[in-house]
């Protein structure tokens, strides 16, 4: 017997691209580039973005992007 597909079944397994991102690489982040927000490398510990807490706080290296994540 022939195995058939769902496509609907098929269709929610394709994954919204923000989903395996992180803001590191999300065009809205900035870095916050001043001497003591850095590793022993010398790379930016935080970045902000105006969608998270409205701007407000810090996001660190690493973070899972949100929904309004826009490739660089």
């Amino acid at each position: 017997m022939k195995k058939t597909t769902n496509k609907s079944v098929a269709a929610r397994k394709e994954r919204e691209p923000w989903l395996d991102a992180i803001c590191d690489d999300c065009q809205h982040g900035t870095w916050n580039d001043v001497f003591w927000n850095r590793d022993p490398q010398g790379k930016p510990l935080t970045l902000r973005c105006p969608y998270y807490e409205n701007g407000k706080y810090g996001i660190l290296r690493g973070t899972k992007a949100c929904s309004k994540y826009a490739e660089r």
